[in-house]
């Protein structure tokens, strides 16, 4: 008996301590599962492991590069910043969860738990009324890790067992019920490519595209003809340099923390920075710590594109059989390339960055319990997805309501769930993109004041979503094919139409 506890410690602390080394051995056991060679099994492991490891030392240099920022406008204004950002977000909770005692090896257990769980969502779709299954092993391992290191902070007390359990739950439906929700705006943008958004703003792209929807309604219904596009307008040709994300990125970090760093002031930074010194630029200084956010992009892409990879071909094979019938949830920026024009991707990014700025000033002037300043990922994605969707019934209206909306949203709920979880007084950093800042605020509130029966209202409210989804459908039949025939789909929704608009 000795001998197999001691077996099963070693097991504990040199394998499911390390998230690294279990998200290896589990992109492992995956590619054995689809029937690869072991060899090639094993190289897809240390892959995976390795490129974890890169995708650490990203985070951690976001890190490093936000702090003295933070701290610099702490010491010059007495107000304390929150940064909403999906990668420096990140690499904060783990620094509060690594604070509280907390063991990230956690996190591959309730990866597996998760997809259990919605693979079970998925055998009985008839009745889950699931029709997408997210396969991006980005949003998956940044999901889990992300729900373990907060979930943590409110249940320090539960067990291991408990822990993966419960994150694991909140994991599964955190990520099916609002990727369930992108299928008709996905299909419509796409028409039926047959995939659907798995990433951090479903619910915003889908309400966008509703939106968009009624503006589009009611354009022709009063002027006989669609909203003005985009495309209606000359725009100028400079704005093609925000067509690359590593160029927009250093544009905006440059504008941004610059002024904000200008207005801290040269001294102010080199007592926060023992980089700067009194005989170096400071101009070049805020140019080469701009530069720091699309380097620390490129690394974290680098390890992303490494055990993503991998994780997705093993996920894939191990559900292949079971996903048949159903749409996969994959990246959002898969999707840029269907809107037709790519200075709908800025322009939804460019209007919403500047919602998220007049959100962060007005959070100062109302001196608001928490103040939000948002990263560039948010920035990017989120306005530019949810901007995308509106466009594309809408026109230039339905973008504007879109980035708008992410706008406020990742702002707003972003401080909530900073506030729930205590990130707010600790680390200044959440991971709260649009979806995860309502769903991880609410759920986070039911489980503080209400303990489980917080978390079990939380899930028949998350459950309940689909069942809704299905019963406002006023063609039920219509409802799967939009995910299994889109041309007999649009066929059934014209006919419905033209049958509404005779009455």
């Amino acid at each position: 008996m000795e001998i197999f506890l001691s077996i099963v410690d070693w097991i504990w602390t040199n394998i499911f301590s390390s998230a690294a080394l279990f998200m290896g051995l589990l992109i492992m056991i995956g590619q054995l599962c689809a029937r690869k060679a072991v060899l090639d099994s094993v190289c897809s492991g240390v892959k995976g492991y390795i490129g974890y490891l890169v995708f650490n030392v990203a985070t951690s240099g976001f890190s490093t590069t936000f702090r003295p920022i933070l701290n610099g406008l702490r010491a010059l204004f007495g107000v304390t910043l929150t940064v909403n950002d999906s990668y420096y977000g990140l690499s904060a909770q783990k620094q509060a969860f690594a604070d509280a005692g907390g063991n990230d090896g956690l996190q591959g257990p309730i990866l597996v738990v998760a997809l259990a769980i919605m693979i079970v969502f998925v055998l009985l779709r008839r009745v889950t009324k699931i029709r997408s299954f997210p396969i991006q092993g980005h949003l998956l391992t940044n999901t889990s890790l992300g729900i373990l290191l907060i979930i943590y902070l409110i249940m320090p007390d539960a067990n291991n067992i408990t822990l993966i359990v419960v994150c694991g739950v909140i994991m599964a439906l955190r990520l099916i019920v609002p990727t369930n929700f992108s299928v008709e705006p996905a299909q419509d943008l796409t028409d039926g490519v047959g995939m659907v958004v798995g990433h951090a703003q479903m619910f915003a792209d889908r309400i966008a595209w509703e939106v968009g929807k009624k503006i589009e309604k009611n354009s022709i219904k009063k002027t006989g003809k669609k909203p003005k596009r985009l495309d209606d307008l000359r725009l100028p040709g400079w704005l093609r340099i925000f067509d690359d994300v590593y160029v927009s990125c250093f544009l905006v970090m440059f504008i941004f923390f610059g002024i904000i760093m200008a207005i801290i002031g040269k001294e102010a930074m080199m007592e926060i920075d023992s980089s700067l010194s009194a005989g170096s630029s400071f101009l070049m200084y805020i140019f080469g710590t701009a530069a720091k956010f699309p380097l620390y992009l490129v690394i974290l892409f680098s390890g992303l594109r490494m055990f993503v990879a991998e994780i997705t071909d093993a996920f894939s094979g191990l559900t292949q059989g079971v996903l048949k019938g159903i749409l996969p949830g994959i990246d959002v920026a898969a999707f840029y390339g269907y809107c037709g024009n790519p200075n709908i991707i800025t322009a939804g990014f460019l209007w919403g960055t500047i919602v998220m700025i007049i959100m962060t000033i007005l959070g100062v002037v109302l001196n608001a319990p928490v103040i939000v300043m948002m990263g560039f990922t948010q920035m990017m994605f989120d306005n530019a997805s949810a901007g995308m969707f509106g466009h594309h019934r809408g026109g230039i209206k339905g973008l504007i309501f879109g980035a708008s909306l992410t706008g406020v949203v990742d702002v707003v709920f972003g401080g909530l769930c900073a506030w729930v979880y205590g990130l707010a007084q600790t680390v200044q950093g959440v991971a709260a993109p649009f979806d995860q800042s309502i769903m991880m605020s609410t759920v986070g509130l039911g489980i503080k004041y209400l303990g489980i029966a917080g978390l079990v209202i939380w899930c028949v409210v998350m459950i309940a979503l689909p069942q809704i989804q299905y019963y406002c459908c006023k063609d039920k039949e219509a409802y799967w094919l939009a995910a299994t025939d889109w041309e007999e789909y649009k066929r059934r929704m014209l006919d419905t139409e033209e049958t509404n608009a005779s009455h």
